[in-house]
């Protein structure tokens, strides 16, 4: 630890070494005797480090774990088709359904960690908005403009979720779960700006801005009083997000001949 100020609560205390994407995920990204891949929009490589900074005191390091990534982590999906996450969330039948598409009010599954969920949503999130996250090398991954405060707020207590902000979770049924994770990127404009991010089986889409629609309010699952969570097959959406997100990114040398060692029959 170093002496620094901690950009949770904002006092001056020893800093933890903090990580972007919990330590625990990136047992799910290992592609076998290769290890673990990182994707980014510059390179795709074996990532033996993870992506850390000195950023938050113990109590906050705690508070973020608590109450989310703990609570969140051992519900994820697996490459055995095991996703408890999905087993909990379907124990409720569907409210709505329309083709493959399901939406499930999480206000009637008490089984549901509502606030842990939201709160591991919103701290990805707002971790990626507060530093670079690339060795110090130019500005955040995301911007969060005037709501980056609010969440910061909302995270440890003292503020409410902001009034024109949406958080949507997508989650896919076990068969069609990619295994693997994104990290916080900006996803485009349409009536706001979106943020998304995507952990083994779920996908974590924010929405800000002052021209939200009522239907995205509709989708939220914070603010919605059904606190909806929709599912359906997300792998197409996941894999054209990876692709687009690395459409120029240069894979190393290692990379490249383990792709064209599975390419061969």
């Amino acid at each position: 630890m170093k002496q620094g100020k901690c950009k949770l609560c904002l006092e001056v205390r020893p800093i933890c070494d903090s990580h972007l994407a919990p330590a625990g995920l990136y047992k799910y990204c290992k592609a076998a005797e290769l290890g673990p891949v990182r994707m980014t929009a510059e390179e795709i490589a074996v990532a033996n480090d993870e992506v850390t900074a000195y950023l938050l005191c113990q109590e906050c390091e705690q508070r973020l774990n608590r109450d989310g990534e703990n609570w969140l982590l051992p519900k994820l999906a697996t490459m055995e088709q095991k996703f408890p996450f999905y087993d909990i969330l379907t124990r409720v039948p569907p409210d709505t359904f329309q083709g493959n598409v399901s939406a499930y009010a999480c206000s009637r599954n008490p089984d549901i960690g509502f606030r842990k969920l939201t709160n591991f949503a919103v701290g990805m999130f707002w971790k990626a908005s507060v530093h670079s996250w690339r060795n110090n090398k130019g500005g955040p991954m995301i911007q969060l403009g005037k709501y980056g405060e609010e969440f910061r707020r909302f995270l440890v207590g003292k503020g409410k979720f902001p009034k024109h902000a949406a958080l949507v979770v997508g989650v896919s049924p076990p068969e069609k779960a990619v295994i693997g994770f994104m990290m916080p990127h900006f996803r485009g404009v349409s009536t706001c700006h979106q943020f998304v991010f995507y952990v083994p089986g779920i996908v974590f889409v924010l929405q800000v801005g002052n021209q939200i629609s009522d239907f995205e309010r509709q989708l939220c699952f914070y603010s919605a009083p059904l606190h909806p969570i929709i599912v359906a097959d997300l792998a197409k959406d996941i894999y054209g997000m990876v692709g687009k997100h690395t459409a120029k990114a240069v894979r190393s040398k290692e990379v490249a001949d383990y792709l064209n060692t599975k390419k061969r029959p």
